[in-house]
């Protein structure tokens, strides 16, 4: 058996050498080795790997020819022959370790109705390494080397459509898992999929559950579990029916099997160029181009929905959808499972809602909600538009400002003018006097000589920069660090000023003293330990002194006197 590996990603130590390779590339102006330029994407049909899941062989035949003695005619001879059957090893019914790269719409996010669902897998091959259309390897159509059906498929539905009766769960009327083993916990999950052992999958009631689930390969661990859907026959088989290529519309042959050729068109491999993204570091290759292989839904959320309802995505495989016999399923069959490897739920809206877009362009094109709305009883109680004051309080209306109540430091109630950082209409220039840098924030008002009404929007905007500046304890305790690391350098620097001032270079950084340490190595090495013949050469006799004679402290000795004078 073979078991195939995944790949790793590269660990710090290549993206040193791979960084040191773009430089030189670049620097000698080579093309990037996938030609993708960055932000950038390429689609491709489909990417098979060198070998798909299942039995495998390789035969090896070798013809050894004698050299025959002269005169002789060459010996017959025989070819060795030998084969060797290996079985390749892939998930089947769960999805390996991460997997899958990211699903749209996350888990729980809200997505207008016209969205398509996909998955993204980190392994490029994973949705074709088995085979999902067992006919097309018999009978390859005409776009066979274009396209590969994918042994995985995307699919939308409602909680209407998955949602199974109490009576058919352990307990009820019509029980389907009555041959299942009684030790095994049949619950229904969030997104309405039941876990079971695969081995448990054939004891589902045969006489109303059909299985379109492939055989499970013979490595599979009994103890194995997948999760089940359940779908109503009619249900299962819109989904699978066969199809014209052109219209879509099912044909004559819906009849002879259930069809997967549409979900060929659903999968492709996509190539990113994910320089500058978070992305970058966990790629191998050598100009951040990531590999991902791809699986879209082929239904969209609900367009005949009113309020915003639950949509629940499942990763099925149809493995083994064509092998499913009878088709379509018989008359007293009341579902069809599916096994399904990932899923998970999002909110579908209505198609009526605007979504961001249009949220959006209606701005862009309207801009109503950045200056005030003025009502039919508004207009009477402001000056005539022809009295300068009316025209300039209308114009400053208009630019997105708002008329608030404002108190001075003083305590006197006024009125000013205020808006916020997103305006209807060009910003006007800032004065020449505009302070680069405010202490208070009160020297950024602007006075509109013409009203005598204060602008404070300035103001107010760095009062509220100010206050969520010390809200933010990481950002205080940051700055107070900076502020001791001034305080401290300023403090170094003005103690050496005075100390050179008085006495000249009796104050040394540590760079100086560094500097001068040849200069004192080489002073000590012209002093000499020797008596000196000079006496008033200090720096010589600096490390010599005279032999004193002893003190005689005894009661008898001579009298010494002790003077310590004091500078006053």
């Amino acid at each position: 058996m073979a078991r195939r590996t995944r790949g790793l990603k590269p660990g710090p130590r290549h993206l040193l050498f791979r960084h040191a390779r773009r430089l030189l590339r670049a620097r000698e102006g080579d093309p990037l080795p996938s030609g993708i330029p960055p932000g950038c994407e390429a689609l491709r049909s489909f990417y098979v790997p060198g070998l798909e899941a299942g039995p495998h062989s390789i035969t090896v035949s070798q013809t050894v020819y004698p050299t025959p003695p002269p005169g002789q005619p060459p010996p017959v001879t025989t070819p060795y022959v030998t084969t060797q059957t290996f079985d390749v090893i892939d998930p089947q019914f769960s999805l390996p370790d991460k997997a899958i790269h990211s699903t749209y719409p996350p888990q729980g996010q809200q997505e207008a109705a016209k969205t398509l669902p996909h998955v993204l897998f980190n392994d490029v091959t994973f949705p074709w390494e088995r085979i999902g259309a067992p006919s097309e390897e018999n009978s390859p159509p005409a776009d066979f080397d274009r396209s590969r059906t994918p042994w995985l498929a995307v699919f939308v539905f409602t909680q209407d459509e998955l949602k199974l009766d109490p009576n058919f769960l352990p307990g009820g009327s019509s029980n389907l898992f009555a041959g299942v083993d009684p030790s095994v916990i049949v619950k229904m999950s969030s997104t309405f999929s039941i876990n079971l052992p695969v081995s448990e999958i054939a004891n589902l009631d045969k006489t109303k559950v059909a299985r379109a689930t492939a055989e499970p390969d013979f490595f599979i661990d009994p103890k194995a579990t997948t999760d089940l859907i359940f779908l109503k026959p009619e249900l299962f088989t819109g989904l699978f029916l066969a199809r014209d290529k052109a219209t879509g519309l099912p044909t004559d042959k819906w009849k002879n099997g259930a069809s997967v050729y549409q979900h060929r068109f659903l999968a492709h491999r996509r190539d990113i160029n994910t320089q500058g993204m978070a992305i970058a570091g966990s790629t191998s290759e050598e100009d951040d181009t990531g590999s991902f292989g791809a699986i879209f839904s082929n239904r969209s959320g609900p367009y005949n929905i009113t309020s915003p309802t639950a949509i629940f995505v499942h990763l099925v495989s149809i493995e083994g959808v064509e092998k499913m016999s009878p088709w379509p399923p018989l008359d007293h069959v009341r579902f069809v499972v599916l096994p399904s490897l990932y899923s998970w739920s999002y909110i579908c809206l209505p198609p009526d809602v605007p979504n961001v877009l249009d949220e959006f362009e209606n701005l862009g094109n309207t801009l109503e909600l950045l200056r005030p709305v003025f009502s039919k009883g508004d207009d009477p109680k402001l000056p005539p538009a022809s009295d300068p004051v009316g025209n300039r309080i209308r114009e400053r209306l208009g630019n997105g400002y708002s008329l608030s109540r404002y108190r001075t430091q003083t305590g006197e109630s006024t009125a000013c003018f205020t808006r916020g950082p997103f305006v209807p209409s060009d910003v006007q220039n800032l004065p020449d006097w505009w302070p680069a840098t405010s202490m208070a924030g009160t020297d950024l008002q602007i006075l509109d000589q013409e009203l005598g009404i204060m602008d404070i929007s300035y103001s107010v905007a760095w009062q509220v920069g100010r206050t969520m500046a010390i809200a933010d304890q990481s950002f205080t305790t940051a700055l107070y660090r900076v502020r001791q690391q001034i305080l401290n350098r300023a403090s170094s620097e003005a103690h050496a000023a005075a100390v050179n001032s008085a006495i000249p270079n009796g104050f040394k950084t540590r760079p100086d003293l560094i500097r001068s340490l040849d200069r004192a190595l080489e002073g000590l090495q012209r002093l000499k330990l020797e008596p000196a013949d000079d006496a008033a050469d200090f720096m010589r006799r600096r490390w010599r002194h005279e032999p004193m004679e002893p003190l005689d402290l005894s009661y008898h000795g001579p009298v010494h006197i002790d003077m310590t004078w004091h500078r006053l």
